[in-house]
């Protein structure tokens, strides 16, 4: 019999759960609204493509519900390639010179040159009546002069410390001009700044100042690096936080910098999805727009940077607008509001939360070491492991409540099974086999909202930190029921019953004769393990087959959410099935091996709620359609199973 404290320690700890649970829910729910950038290079080639005015698509593209525009930042050499710089000949001056289309392209270069770390004695900026003045002015300078004709037949002009080669590669910010249509369109601007190999302090200011100025509220960082990656990162995110701008965090852009300037920023981050390039080629309209809407509900994305899908009409203007407007109706419909994103607040858990939870964890686990030897429960034992809980989660921070959480995933879904001896013949089958499963079901869930109270913080929810330990969480509970039921300690009622029990098994088992066929049944079994723990995890080594994918989204069309393949398809119903076989004193050789796989089930339900970013709202309805349809599903195998039996016997 199990200490009456220990299982008043995992009441308490349960009942903290629920208030770290509402916490987090009530923090996802404030945080409904989402943004939807449309890639601005992409837009001026349709403007020039079309011949459609900038201005016009973006007031199309407004009207059609997009919410910001993302500009990339330009660099002197795109200038020359625009027009709007030209190099000139000018055979008696010692200088490289430069002309501009306009004295605003020539103020643009001034201040994109403030980001060359030098003096600023080395700046020369001359206003002169006539280019010939300007020129002498400037003919001391070194570097290459740059200068622009005034309205009044006048020059401007200054010089740049470099090289021509280092003058083209210097940044010109993004083009205020482009980024006054779209504000005037009513459309926010999403800055694309990309790092630089020799990335200084001034560019670092600079580059984020030059974003804010044009009116840019988020950053989405190009290329493989974040800005200031690596030793510069606290200072990227000190200036983003004084100018008060949002981090967009590319997931699966895995851009070097990202992890550490998302911690750095955690009340200004936002999760963006996008689709790269090579993925629109194979993706059609309606598969986009699938995947932007399960990216939001099932991920926490708030901005969806928006490559628009070609061929998808005629007329592109209209093709986009039309995908833009069958996005928002989508984002909508799944009970969202698409309008500027802002980031997800803190839950505000009490610490005292996690304290309670973490040694509610390690008395789980305790109690689940106790009845694998039939141990005699402790009272000390169970005090002394809320205390390493407690003290866990107090001094170990993050990584003290992960270790916590590990626990409560593997000790739950275990100590449903180990309480009794489940596989017993009984009256009524599959009413029994429903109540136990409920019942097991209870102590996953019971598991889960541990995981959701220790991990119920900021970091986890933009996924700046998440749970360790997802494959252990599968494997260790399979191996604990599968040593408990094998090994026959499960009926035990002392230490010494156990010992004597795992004796007399083990010899049995060493002594079975080995046939063909068991040893094809063993390596398939183990090599279906394998599949499970592959297939399981944040990046998963298996990937979908195209049938599951199909069957994904039918599910998610139709369903209010999608029950895991793991529970419904697999655990579910051989849970159902060895409990429901059992009661009924039918195939005997099976019940150990479905047990094991209706294991499976129970942890993969633990591990629904591990995915600290999915939301709650989403988790909870996933996990009682999975249940409902693997009880379904379990109930009518069975009772396909015993007529078929039936009919074999007569």
């Amino acid at each position: 019999m199990v200490h009456r404290a220990g299982w008043l320690i995992i009441a308490l700890g349960t009942v903290a759960c629920l208030l770290a649970f509402v916490a987090r829910w009530r923090a996802e729910s404030l945080n409904k609204r989402v943004g939807i950038v449309l890639d601005g290079e992409q837009l001026l080639q349709i403007s020039a493509d079309t011949g459609i005015t900038f201005t016009q698509i973006l007031q199309q593209m407004k009207q059609a519900g997009a919410t910001a525009v993302a500009l990339n930042e330009q660099s002197v050499e795109d200038l020359f390639r625009a027009g709007q710089l030209s190099w000139e000949l000018y055979p008696k001056f010692p200088s490289p010179i430069v002309r501009a289309a306009s004295v605003q392209v020539v103020e643009r270069l001034r201040q994109a040159s403030e980001s060359i770390q030098t003096t600023s004695s080395l700046w020369r900026t001359v206003y002169t009546p006539s280019r010939k003045k300007l020129l002498d002015t400037l003919r001391a300078s070194r570097g290459v002069l740059v200068y622009a004709y005034t309205d009044t037949g006048g020059a401007v002009g200054f010089s740049v410390p470099a090289s021509p080669t280092v003058f083209q590669q210097i940044s010109a910010g993004i083009d205020p001009a482009l980024a006054k249509q779209v504000s005037a369109a009513g459309l926010s601007v999403v800055a694309r700044v990309g790092n630089s190999p020799a990335c200084t302090p001034l560019r670092v200011r600079h580059a984020l100042a030059s974003a804010k100025r044009v009116g840019a509220k988020a950053i989405v960082f190009s290329g493989d690096e974040v800005l200031g990656f690596r030793a510069l990162l606290p200072l990227t995110a000190e200036s983003m936080r004084q100018l008060g701008m949002l981090y967009g965090s590319v997931e699966f852009g895995k851009q070097k910098g990202d992890e550490q300037l998302t911690r750095l920023l955690l009340d200004r981050v936002v999760r963006v999805h996008s689709v790269t390039d090579a993925e629109m080629s194979s993706l059609s309209p309606g598969e986009l727009l699938e995947r932007y809407t399960r990216a939001v509900r099932e991920r926490n994305i708030r901005l969806c940077y928006v490559r628009l899908p070609s061929g998808s009409d005629e007329q592109p203007l209209r093709g986009a607008g039309l995908f833009i407007t069958q996005l928002r109706r989508s984002l909508q419909e799944a009970g969202y509001r698409v309008g500027d994103p802002h980031p997800f607040t803190e839950p505000s858990v009490p610490a005292w939360v996690w304290w309670v939870t973490g040694g509610s964890a390690l008395v789980a686990a305790v109690l689940v070491l106790e009845r694998l030897f039939a141990l005699r429960p402790s009272l000390w034992l169970a005090a002394g492991a809320f205390l390493v809980g407690l003290a866990m989660t107090y001094a170990g921070g993050e990584t003290g409540r992960k270790a916590c959480a590990l626990a409560a995933a593997v000790a739950f879904p275990s100590l449903g099974f180990l309480l009794v001896n489940l596989l017993k013949p009984r009256h009524s089958p599959v009413l029994y086999a429903l109540g136990a499963f409920a019942g097991l079901t209870l102590f996953s869930l019971a598991g889960g909202l541990h995981v959701v109270a220790l991990l119920a913080s900021l970091p986890f929810m933009v996924k700046a930190n998440q749970f360790a330990g997802i494959k252990l969480a599968h494997l260790l509970p399979v191996l604990a029921v599968g040593w408990a039921y094998a090994l026959d300690t499960v009926n035990a009622t002392s230490f010494a019953d156990a010992r004597q029990r795992i004796r007399q098994r083990w010899a049995q088992i060493v002594g079975y004769p080995v046939t063909v066929g068991l040893a094809v049944a063993v390596l398939v079994a183990l090599v279906l393990l394998a599949l499970v723990l592959v297939r399981t995890g944040n990046e998963p080594g298996v990937g979908v087959s195209d049938i599951e994918m199909k069957m994904r989204v039918l599910l998610e069309r139709y369903l209010l959410a999608r029950p895991r393949t793991k529970e419904f398809l697999v655990g579910h119903p051989a849970l159902m099935l060895a409990l429901a076989m059992s009661a009924a004193g039918i195939g005997r050789a099976v019940w150990i091996p479905l047990l094991l796989v209706g294991v499976i089930g129970q942890a993969s339900v633990v591990n629904t709620l591990c995915h600290i970013h999915t939301p709650l709202a989403l988790s909870l309805p996933r996990i009682l359609l999975g249940w409902l349809l693997g009880a379904i599903i379990g109930t009518l195998a069975f009772v396909a199973i015993r007529w078929w039996m039936r009919r074999v016997r007569e």
